[in-house]
């Protein structure tokens, strides 16, 4: 398989075989960055649905990513006589609407994704740093995501995107205000507390 079906997740998901085809050119990358959004259109829409049915039982509807890349490290190229871009960073944000089907009235609800991720990129590809600089920096400095590859300028936002994307999706959607018999209301400190036996007796005897 060629580098520009490797899906920059560890090969996880192929480019090839990720629903969403889009991709950013960061070759010539300004140093103000670039910002902007990608709109999933309806074969795309389908395609996610498709794939995702099969730990879901879903429709999507919309799906919009809107990124803000900049760069995060130049070097000279001496021979050509300018700047490149070896590495950037950015900041992602996903809204995807969809149709669940709600685990306690079984109804067709609408519900809405809403994920923020940044990814930092790399010509070199994705490895950590082998020196720490401070033991106090080490949790903060492996908790973030390593570096993926550059190739040939290009970066492949489809694994990517719907990586996130899956992984912010309910499984257990709920309609607005439903609940299971006998499941105390979110946030009603009342209505956790079971009531007496003998006011159930007692308001049974008024009902009669």
């Amino acid at each position: 398989m060629s580098d520009d079906n490797i899906s920059p997740l560890h090969g996880e998901l192929g480019v090839d075989e990720t629903p969403i085809k889009w991709s950013l050119n960061l070759k010539d990358l300004l140093s103000e960055g670039i910002t902007g959004k990608k709109c999933s259109d309806r074969a795309e829409l389908q395609a996610l649905t498709d794939m995702l049915n099969d730990e879901h039982d879903l429709e999507v509807t919309s799906l919009i990513c809107t990124y803000d890349v900049r760069p995060s490290t130049i070097s000279a190229d001496k021979d050509v006589g300018r700047c490149l871009i070896d590495g950037c960073l950015g900041h992602f944000e996903l809204k995807a609407k969809l149709r669940q089907t709600c685990v306690i009235t079984l109804e067709r609800i609408d519900t809405l994704v809403e994920e923020k991720f940044t990814q930092s990129f790399s010509s070199k590809g994705g490895h950590r740093p082998s020196l720490m600089p401070d033991s106090e920096e080490i949790e903060d400095l492996f908790a973030q995501e390593p570096p993926l590859k550059l190739i040939k300028g290009k970066v492949e936002l489809g694994p990517l995107v719907y990586q996130y994307l899956s992984l912010a999706i309910d499984a257990n959607p709920r309609k607005q205000g439903a609940q299971f018999d006998g499941e105390p209301a979110d946030g009603n400190e009342a209505s956790e507390k079971r009531p007496s036996p003998f006011v159930v007796l007692e308001n049974f005897k008024h009902k009669k």
